[in-house]
């Protein structure tokens, strides 16, 4: 299985993601940069692998940074759609 930080190291400037209603986009090196501070950032919340967290955001960049970011450190999370 390839995990994210290969694609960061063997294709740093390929585009990873584009959000097209936002017009944001990712590299693989700047998808690994952010997923590594959200991961931080849930760290210091004092969240630790196999905690559960929800998150409630819609499809946006943020939502992926926080999902790759709690995979990073091992929790368990689900999205609770904030619109339906």
């Amino acid at each position: 299985m390839y995990h994210l930080s290969q694609f960061a190291r063997t294709t740093p400037d390929k585009l990873a993601v584009h959000f097209l209603e936002s017009g944001r986009a990712f590299t693989f090196a700047q998808l690994e940069r952010q997923a590594n501070r959200a991961a931080h950032a849930l760290l210091s919340l004092g969240l630790k692998q196999h905690d559960c967290v929800a998150l409630c955001l819609d499809n946006s960049p943020e939502l992926l940074l926080l999902t790759l970011g709690a995979q990073r450190i091992g929790l368990y999370y689900t999205n609770l759609r904030s619109k339906i």
